[in-house]
């Protein structure tokens, strides 16, 4: 459970950024042989969804990290972690993970069956980096999951949470030491993520991340005293707040679901 100031993931998004001088496809700090056989497929069991996106009240764009680097700017993005059944048995052993950067391209707006949205959104994915690598290619396609993830017709929508999901997040929150009716409550919400549902022929959108929008200034990210990002309260908003959108994974979903 991640504190509502997280400068945990500025470092990743900087290398990310990094990584984008030479456009979607390229590897970037990670090594570009991605076809290495330990000898045994990593299987997958579950995946995490972590997205950034800034949000200017109608799409979702690029945003700047670094107010004094334009260089820094980053499109929206999803990170999804893979998870092997081992990681939960070990007891979050990240050895039995890995990790696949992409680009969320908005294909237009859907309400992902989800009447509560303040903003929700087709997207699709375009490749940037992993380190997954040794995938079964009769699952997966290949040996990285890029060509199934580039094919899935996804979702993303942001919502206040719902009440059983609420409690869930503080009692993580209250578990953790955190304060709840300081720091969370006047800040978090609910991130969406729709999969396609074959017997609809629709997205259907279920609560997976809790999210914060933080503030921006001219297409930056804004920082406190303190270093930190600043989050938004969304009693000062009607709806989504406009700023930085950052989803932060909490449940898991079965990869059998992008199929």
């Amino acid at each position: 459970m991640q504190a509502p100031n997280p400068l945990w993931f500025l470092p990743v998004l900087g290398l990310l950024a990094l990584g984008c001088t030479g456009g979607p496809g390229d590897t970037g700090y990670w090594p570009e042989d991605d076809t290495g056989d330990s000898g045994e497929y990593f299987t997958p069991g579950a995946f995490f969804v972590e997205t950034y996106a800034a949000y200017d009240g109608e799409r979702l764009d690029e945003f700047i990290l670094d107010p004094n680097d334009p260089a820094s700017a980053l499109p929206p993005v999803m990170m999804l972690t893979l998870a092997e059944d081992r990681y939960f048995t070990s007891g979050g052993n990240d050895s039995y993970t890995c990790s696949w950067f992409g680009v969320m391209n908005v294909e237009g707006l859907d309400s992902l069956d989800d009447p509560s949205l303040w903003a929700g959104y087709a997207i699709s994915l375009d490749f940037l980096e992993t380190d997954c690598t040794n995938m079964d290619p009769w699952v997966w396609g290949e040996r990285t999951p890029t060509s199934m993830l580039e094919s899935a017709f996804l979702g993303i929508g942001y919502r206040p949470m719902s009440p059983g999901f609420e409690s869930v997040i503080k009692a993580q929150v209250d578990d953790s030491g955190l304060r709840w009716a300081q720091d969370w409550e006047p800040f978090v919400f609910t991130m969406v993520m729709g999969l396609w549902d074959e017997d609809s022929g629709k997205l259907i959108g279920s609560e997976v991340d809790y999210a914060f929008s933080y503030e921006m200034s001219q297409g930056a990210l804004s920082y406190g005293l303190s270093g930190d990002p600043i989050p938004q309260r969304l009693s000062d908003s009607t709806g989504l707040p406009e700023g930085l959108i950052a989803g932060y994974p909490y449940f898991d979903m079965a990869p059998s679901g992008l199929r």
